[in-house]
């Protein structure tokens, strides 16, 4: 019944008599393999299928506060449940492991080094998050309402939180005290502060003192220690806190509300407060008289008449004496010094509302977000006179849609700026006015997408007409194409040789893109209308690998078009399916000597292999029937086999040359267990470029079903968005309505305040930018989480999912892409896989031989051990001399594994730095290729050689994504150098025209300062 696995550690359990469970994994864990779980013959395949989440492209900003790190490099920005990273400096972004139950709502760093952070959620959820491993190390939850304000204190030792009308102070471990432990975080004390929501808060620098804002106007100062009674307030404000924040010293303070009233506050010294809080203590209770403010003696008060008992009487006036002169000191600590409508002085209409604030007290400046898009600098003096008007130093106009979040880097020098309506993601250099960093992803669902033949750049298409263009190393969108398509974008194509990019839309056009002019050559259009009088609507696009020809499927009528690239001449009208076109594509094997097989799946239940170059459609396709409606198809890699995929959740996979099935995949139940309710099947499938595995996805499943084509099983499900609840599966629970027209007028009025336009709803009047009642910016409408599209990068670095909520980029823990090196934790990234072990291949045996000058059995034992740490080690204690006769010695088959690691040593990552010694490396890389390039493109290949009939031969895939991976490292590295030489040609030409002279002339010799001019430094005499 049971079986004992043959592995040492761990020892499991598992059923021989039914297929194991697997368990659900999220995109975190898509590369770990679970040994609890999976039986002996498929560890080897899992552990092939090792991927994890590097990113997600498409909405830059969803709701929050963002955050700069304390090197003012990297900005952090919620991204749903998630978080984004994005090095601004270092030209790439990615994903954080960590993902929250619901969308993020605050953030915060933890001082002074930063690498702790702490998220809350809009339930109420707090994660402790490591932020350069992305690992959860604590999750616990606050009690007693929203909390939207959190903040450290500058010591790092706590930190305080604003949860509904109270303020919450937290001790936060040590470093090296995050050891397992129930209840790591400690609540010290909670203050009532406030009667409505706590929105503003601030530490002062000392770290005595906070400073708290509220939705009903209320301001309050409290100490940290408790050393007031009670909350000191300050009143002055009309309308609710959006900021508040102190100034360099503890005495200077400062707090704006959302009508755009500043008010600067002058605080007593910390000592003093403590003080004079013991002091008008004492002296009411002795009856005397409280110091004086401000060199003015106060004025007597007069007291209520004694009435009945003289005892009770008098015990209550004098307490109610002892509390009037508490209040009297409490307030005479804090004075207002300057009140001021910053809307006023800048200029701006009255309607307008500050959404967004951030200052830099060192330089002197606060940036205020409006609700009508316009980021404005104003000038914060620390000691204004009473009745000055602030100074505008900048304005500048992002959109017409309101500002959601604003925060200034430590440097003072860029702002980031970031709307939730929009998902726009803006980095301002206010200094040089010029963008940093400038993001905004679809407006719509994606619903396609492709990947380019080298893998270094995805194309998106959305519903919303647009064509975007991502670069995998850096994660960010290179080109958008607004003006191709006027309706949704149904499928994209690039062609493997020449690289042009093709797209088909509702519209009834399919453009081909160069990338090289980013413009479209040429339109191919279908004939204008059938005899039935319908207008083509293309649905898929596919195109062959040599790009001369490109055929697009009609979702009405039902025929297939097929066009000559060069020329845009209609080759074909293919005819014969009594349904929409579902899906085209191109086959990589010839049925006959001069045939090419072009596959159109379509929902009357059929596949037809259309064989063009034999006659086209004067020739009878081969017909694939199915008994229900057939979604999408893919090819193999080798041709000879496709996969299809029905409404009923079944996967056929069909022999190409005899047109038979050769398997059948039930699919249906791994969909319904991703929860998948009202369509568990599959609707956008694809093979990974070695065959191996079958990417498969869609419907209202939320997971990604990988399975293996030697087992036939489900291997991995990477789910990559929560589940949720649904409502409509409740008993009892309310109609969910969802209105069509809504949606696309949201999407129009979305567009409009972007553009700086007027829209009019059909509803009658001009469409108002509306905000919450607390004022704060909404959140877009979340929709159906759906995935569309899943492709699979040409050299299976990477693979991509096109969903609902952005494009979901995972990539190899095997590789040297950023964002899996960064967090990386040890043993490539997820899973120990070593080569060829034995009980010799150990660390020990492997110093030994460094020690005693055996190189090449050192590097040998590192590789079979399969470490990164170990290889860079060998590598790195090889002599420049000794290089070409380790590379000699070194089997073929770790070509590609040394080759990424490698790459990744040119470019740097977290786990390695960028090296200093290219040179060094290059020689690496100049040796593998001399010595073992040949041996290792041919490792792989059939002892009986190609195939016949096999139009492109069989690749090694894993030396083609080692060689991709070196071929950028060195691009990398040629245009850093260039960039460097292009800086400094003055300078290498005054070096090399400068005549050589002794010493004494050395030490009077012109230099360089860093404005690039020369100037005469005499060094004195010794």
């Amino acid at each position: 019944m049971f079986t004992k696995s043959t592995r040492s550690s761990p020892v499991v359990l598992y059923s021989t008599d039914r297929p194991p469970l697997y368990g659900d994994r999220g995109p975190a864990d898509a590369g770990v393999y679970l040994t609890q779980c999976v039986p002996v013959r498929f560890r080897k395949t899992m552990v092939a299928f090792g991927y994890r989440l590097a990113n997600i492209w498409g909405r830059s900003f969803t709701g929050g506060n963002l955050l700069f790190t304390s090197d003012g490099e990297t900005l952090l920005s919620p991204v749903g449940n998630r978080i984004a990273e994005f090095a601004l400096t270092a030209g790439w972004s990615r994903t954080l492991e960590a993902e929250s139950r619901t969308d993020l709502e605050i953030m915060a760093l933890r001082p002074p080094s930063g690498q702790y952070l702490l998220t809350v959620d809009i339930d109420g959820h707090a994660m402790y998050i490591h932020r350069i491993t992305g690992a959860v190390l604590h999750r616990f939850r606050f009690k007693g309402g929203a909390v939207q304000q959190i903040a450290f204190a500058p010591d790092g030792c706590s930190f305080a939180a604003g949860v509904g009308p109270s303020l919450q102070l937290w001790q936060v471990p040590e470093d090296l005290a995050m050891l397992p432990e129930f209840a790591p975080f400690i609540k010290v004390r909670s203050v009532a502060a406030h009667a409505d929501q706590l929105t503003a808060l601030a530490w002062s620098p000392g770290g005595q003192l906070l400073l708290t804002g509220a939705r009903d106007h209320s301001l309050r100062l409290i100490h940290a220690e408790g050393a007031f009674e009670a909350p000191v307030p300050l009143r002055g404000h009309r309308d609710g806190i959006i900021w508040t924040a102190f100034g360099q010293r503890d005495t200077e303070a400062y707090s704006l509300s959302r009508d755009g009233t500043l008010i600067t506050w002058k605080i007593e010294a910390d000592v003093s407060l403590v003080t004079r809080n013991r002091l008008g203590s004492e002296i009411n209770s002795t009856g005397a008289k409280p110091p004086a403010s401000n060199g003015v003696a106060p004025e007597p008060e007069s007291l209520q008449p004694l009435t009945g008992n003289d005892d009770t009487d008098g015990a209550a006036l004098e307490q109610q004496s002892l509390n009037r002169g508490k209040r009297r000191v409490r307030r005479d600590l804090v004075r207002c010094c300057n009140k001021t409508n910053v809307l006023v002085g800048a200029g701006q209409p009255r309607h307008v509302r500050i959404t967004c604030a951030s200052a830099h007290t060192a330089r002197r400046y606060l940036a205020v977000g409006l609700s009508n898009g316009v980021l404005v600098l104003l000038e914060l003096d620390p000691q204004p006179k009473p009745g000055d008007s602030v100074h505008v130093l900048q304005r500048f106009s992002v959109s017409a849609a309101p500002l959601s979040a604003i925060t200034i880097n430590p440097s003072g020098e860029w702002i980031a700026l970031a709307s939730s309506l929009t998902s726009a993601l803006i980095v301002w250099e206010w200094t040089s006015e010029k963008y940093v960093l400038k993001q905004q992803g679809h407006w719509l669902d994606m619903t396609c997408l492709a990947y380019a033949p080298r893998g270094d750049v995805i194309a998106t298409g959305a519903a919303d007409g647009q064509v975007k263009l991502w670069s995998t190393l850096t994660g960010f969108c290179a080109l958008t194409l607004d003006t191709l398509h006027s309706q949704r974008v149904t499928g994209l194509a690039f062609a493997q040789r020449s690289g042009v990019l093709f797209s088909c839309s509702r519209d009834g056009t399919v453009r081909a893109i160069d990338l090289k002019r980013y413009r479209a050559f040429r339109t191919f259009v279908p004939p204008s209308v059938t005899a039935s009088g319908l207008s083509f609507a293309f649905s898929c696009v596919a195109v062959d690998d040599s790009g001369d020809m490109v055929a697009a499927g009609s979702h009405e009528p039902f025929v297939v078009c097929v066009w000559q690239v060069r020329t845009g001449r209609l080759l074909e009208e293919l005819s014969g399916h009594e349904a929409p076109i579902s899906a085209v594509c191109f086959g990589g094997t010839a049925v006959g000597a001069e045939a090419l097989q072009l596959a159109s799946a379509s929902w009357d239940g059929t596949v037809r292999l259309w064989p063009l170059l034999a006659g086209g459609s004067n020739v009878d396709a081969q017909v694939l029937r199915h008994s229900k409606e057939v979604l999408t198809i893919a090819f193999h890699p080798d041709g000879n086999e496709l996969v299809s995929a029905t409404t009923e959740g079944i996967l056929y996979v069909w022999d190409t040359r005899s047109c038979a099935i050769r398997v059948t995949i039930e699919a249906r139940s791994d969909c319904e267990a991703g929860g998948a309710r009202d369509a568990p099947f599959i609707s956008t499938v694809c093979y990974t470029p070695d065959g191996q595995f079958i990417l498969a996805g869609g419907g209202d499943a939320r997971d990604i079903l990988v399975y293996s084509r030697t087992t036939l099983q489900c291997v991995r499900r990477i789910e990559l968005a929560r589940t949720c609840i649904d409502k409509r599966h409740i008993v009892g629970a309310p109609e969910v309505h969802t209105n069509p027209t809504d949606s696309l007028e949201e999407t129009c009025f979305l567009k409009a305040l972007t553009r700086g336009q007027e829209f009019r709803s059909s509803k009658g009047g001009r469409a108002q930018q509306v905000l919450r009642e607390d004022g704060r910016v909404p959140r877009r409408p979340s929709r159906p989480f759906r995935v569309h599209c899943i492709q699979v990068c040409p050299s299976a670095e990477t693979w991509a999912a096109a969903t609902s909520d952005g494009l979901f980029l995972f990539a190899s823990t095997l590789g040297a892409h950023p964002a899996v090196a960064l967090g990386w934790r040890g043993s490539l990234g997820a899973a120990f896989d070593p080569v060829d072990l034995a009980v010799e291949v150990n660390p020990s045996n492997m110093y030994r031989a460094c020690e005693h000058g055996q190189w090449a059995l050192a590097l040998c034992l590192a590789l079979r051990l399969n470490e990164p740490g170990y290889i860079y080690e060998m590598l790195a204690r090889v002599p420049p001399k000794q290089i070409e006769l380790v590379v000699r010695a070194i089997p073929a088959v770790h070509v590609p594994t040394l080759l990424p690691l490698l790459a990744e040593a040119l470019v740097g990552s977290a786990r390695l730095p960028r090296a200093r010694h290219w040179e060094y490396l290059l020689r690496w890389c100049m040796a593998l290729l001399v010595w073992h390039g040949e041996a290792a493109s041919h490792a792989t290949l059939p002892k009986d050689g190609l195939p016949v009939r096999q139009l492109r031969p069989i690749r090694n895939h894993r030396l083609e994504t080692a060689l991709v991976a070196l071929q950028r490292a060195v691009l990398h590295y040629r245009e850093t150098l260039q960039r460097l030489c292009d800086e400094n040609r003055f300078l290498l030409r005054v070096c090399v025209d400068a005549p050589l002279s002794s010493n004494r002339d050395a030490e009077s010799a012109p230099t360089i300062t860093m404005n690039g001019m020369l100037s005469e430094m005499t060094a004195p005499s010794t």
